[in-house]
């Protein structure tokens, strides 16, 4: 039976120091007229301004801020700070702050569909190599991120994401790890906290 091809992003796995799981989640702002949706579980940018927007595929100069897990701002609509699970560039006052949680650890472990790259499945021989996302429209009814791995590896230093190992849960109708669409684990690679280079 075929792969889903529907990605779900970036999903907390494991850590590689084997320590316990932990989110280490942090907090950046949203500009409150920031155009760019960014659903649980995508990759963002670090901007030179220190807010954060949507990660744009392929774009060599990105920065990776980390993987989106939601934001709070005070909602014009209801009068309270409310909690939302995506960012979906709504209308707000000027005055608005609007705050992300995102992860940032290099040493959180994910899982991720790899799709829209070639007809083979990503492979044992692939761990190591860089990758490239294909960033998916989002689903705003749960708020999930759709974005997959491309699957074409690389030694791009550039590219956000490196494999780190072939998923570790059972072969089932969810992954068939011979077959394309499979699931693969990988880390964050280009991380803004990690450079020895600014940002300016």
């Amino acid at each position: 039976m075929a792969n889903p091809t529907t990605g779900f992003g970036l999903q907390f796995s494991r850590r590689l120091d084997a320590a316990g799981l932990s989110a280490q989640l942090i907090t950046r702002r949203i500009a409150y007229n920031e155009g760019s949706s960014m659903f649980n579980g995508d990759l963002v940018e670090a901007l030179s301004d220190g807010y954060i927007e949507a990660y744009t595929a392929g774009d060599s100069a990105a920065v990776v801020g980390g993987v989106f897990r939601g934001c709070k701002y005070l909602n014009p609509s209801t009068g309270r700070m409310d909690w939302f699970s995506y960012w979906n560039a709504p209308t707000l006052p000027s005055t608005t702050v609007v705050e992300a949680f995102l992860e940032c650890d290099p040493l959180i472990v994910y899982t991720i569909r790899a799709a829209l790259g070639s007809a083979t499945a990503v492979g044992i021989a692939d761990i190591g190599a860089n990758f490239e996302v294909t960033v998916g429209a989002g689903n705003s009814l749960s708020g999930v991120s759709t974005t997959t791995l491309l699957n074409t590896p690389a030694t791009t230093a550039t590219h956000p994401l490196k494999m780190v190992g072939l998923y570790q849960g059972v072969k089932s109708s969810f992954n068939d790890p011979a077959l394309v669409n499979n699931v693969v684990e990988v880390k964050l690679n280009n991380l803004q906290w990690f450079q020895t280079a600014g940002i300016t």
